[in-house]
């Protein structure tokens, strides 16, 4: 079986799947430890509490994705012109530059989020008494932004086995902590939001630490390097970071604002704990393709600068038809056991997420089998492009949730969900396609 796939593969795909080894591993680690984590709270809260604390994190996460600058991508980006041309002194800079913009942006959504908690609590958080919890937890999660800089780093210099090797060193231990907590406090939200907190604040440095370890000896000669050695660069690197910042703003905000406006609009915190608990186990699926997707933006980059233009239509075509397989075959399951999946892993107070579940599950197979638009939109510069198609398939979502959410709950949040994640590879699809042919034509045709 695993020989006929490889024949299958073309040289590109073999090595997407080479370099993503690690990551595969890792995140399948992870989601493992993620699906324990979630039935633990489920069960430890209850639907109510749950959806309490699915409500409460998708409006700071929501937030922090507004103000998140998604440097990880510009130190690939950029960084990879550096390392190609031997200008590490350059690439130091970068990295220092990123570092300290995310020290900025990490201390400015920390005051935000204080400032909302302080006049606007009850619009967002309906349970009384969790505003400096949430606060707390604001501060603890915001070391994702550091996290973002080292990855891409990581990323950079294909340290896949050391960044995997971190990443579930963390799982494991945020896993522990909040079995404990909800083991001896069960349904107490307080005890279990300090087990979380402190899970934040010590964990998302892990990457760091990790990414200092790993490149100290790769960038040593290079560690005084000021950051002031790029300033010429300052203007391009900035309009790449403004473009890449907003689309994956509008990407993030797919992810989480829907949580969100379960809780805005239905008022009814079990309602998005059902939703949640059933967008959890159908996007599970993206434990395969989520991998590929962070690993493949490195290579389309270099093909696309090496102008391998056929190479890269060649790849994407394939993945999408091998993608398509499990895709088809986890559809298939839901649809006829989500109610019995869901009681059996939740509990029986969860038999109403079974249709949101199932729902879900068509949204999330779309997003797998066409994983790679988002880093090929990248490679290409279709920033701008994927900005627009973003705010078109968000406001669609939108009206569609406007109508549904009201009447049918979660269930119609969901089907909003597919609606957007139609759309976006329905355009991105034709013009990248587009853009490829273009860029083919110019180098068969130079002028």
């Amino acid at each position: 079986m695993i020989k006929t796939v490889s024949k299958r593969l073309d040289k590109q795909s073999k090595t997407l799947f080479k370099n993503s080894f690690w990551v595969l591993f890792s995140n399948s680690f992870g989601a493992g430890m993620t699906f324990i984590r979630s039935i633990v709270i489920a069960r430890g809260l209850g639907a109510e509490l749950y959806g309490i604390f699915a409500v409460m994190t998708a409006f700071i996460v929501t937030i922090q994705a507004i103000l998140n600058l998604n440097l990880g991508a510009v130190v690939i980006r950029f960084g990879s012109k550096y390392k190609t041309d031997g200008e590490i002194n350059k690439l130091v800079s970068l990295i220092k530059v990123c570092t300290f913009a995310s020290a900025v942006a990490a201390s400015l959504v920390v005051v935000v989020i204080g400032v909302l908690i302080l006049f606007s609590y009850d619009s967002f958080i309906k349970t009384p008494g969790l505003g400096w919890y949430a606060l707390f937890f604001a501060v603890g999660n915001s070391g994702t932004y550091f996290a973002n800089v080292s990855r891409g780093a990581l990323r950079l210099y294909y340290k896949f086995k050391a960044n995997a090797k971190a990443q579930m060193l963390m799982d494991v231990a945020e896993v522990v902590l909040i079995i404990m907590a909800l083991f001896f406090y069960p349904k107490n939200m307080y005890v279990f939001l300090v087990a979380v907190i402190i899970s934040k604040l010590v964990f998302t440095m892990v990457p760091v630490i990790n990414a200092y370890k790993e490149l100290y000896p790769e960038l040593r000669d290079h560690i005084g390097s000021p950051m002031r050695l790029i300033q010429s660069e300052f203007k391009s690197i900035w309009q790449f970071t403004f473009k890449n910042s907003i689309s994956q703003t509008m990407q993030s905000l797919i992810n989480m604002g829907d949580v969100l406006l379960i809780g805005l609009w239905v008022g009814n915190p079990t309602q998005a704990g059902f939703y949640n608990v059933g967008k959890k186990m159908a996007f599970a699926i993206l434990t395969i393709t989520g991998p590929l997707a962070n690993s493949i933006y490195p290579q389309l980059c270099l093909l696309y600068a090496d102008k391998q233009i056929a190479a890269i239509k060649k790849m994407i075509i394939k993945l999408s038809v091998l993608a398509s397989i499990p895709a088809t075959l986890f559809m298939l399951v839901a649809f006829f056991f989500n109610q019995i999946i869901m009681t059996t892993v939740f509990g029986s107070e969860y038999l109403e997420a079974g249709e949101p579940f199932y729902i879900l599950t068509a949204a999330a197979l779309i997003s797998a089998v066409f994983f790679w638009i988002h880093p090929l939109l990248q490679a290409l510069d279709l920033l701008a492009f994927r900005i627009r198609i973003y705010g078109i398939a968000i406001i669609t979502g939108l009206v569609v949730a406007w109508f549904l959410v009201p009447k049918i709950g979660s269930s119609g949040m969901a089907v909003a969900l597919i609606f957007i994640n139609v759309i976006i590879p329905l355009f991105s699809t034709y013009y990248i396609f587009k853009k490829l042919r273009i860029s083919e034509s110019e180098i068969n045709h130079p002028v």
